[in-house]
């Protein structure tokens, strides 16, 4: 069985506002900065798929801070995804 991940689909999840990423099933890296968002896609499909983040946690925070520390009230937060199985 192989399984490809297409598209990932972030809403005001933790830090990031809106983002989209399109492997199209194929093999991917995602680089960056510290401080960047890298964990924090790690962390919306991981929690998309297990309900739990990449540090094995399922309590900790989706919402999008402010820059005080406040969660926003009344955002929706999202994560999608397309994924592909072929046996």
């Amino acid at each position: 069985m192989e399984i490809k991940l297409t598209k990932l689909t972030l809403v005001n999840f933790k830090g990031i506002g809106n983002f989209e990423f399109n492997p199209d099933g194929k093999n991917a890296t995602i680089r960056g900065d510290n401080a960047t968002g890298k964990t924090t896609v790690a962390d919306a499909f991981r929690w998309l798929l297990f309900g739990k983040d990449t540090a094995d946690r399922k309590d900790f925070a989706i919402k999008t801070l402010d820059k005080s520390g406040a969660a926003h009230s009344n955002m929706d937060h999202t994560v999608e995804a397309i994924i592909e199985i072929e046996d």
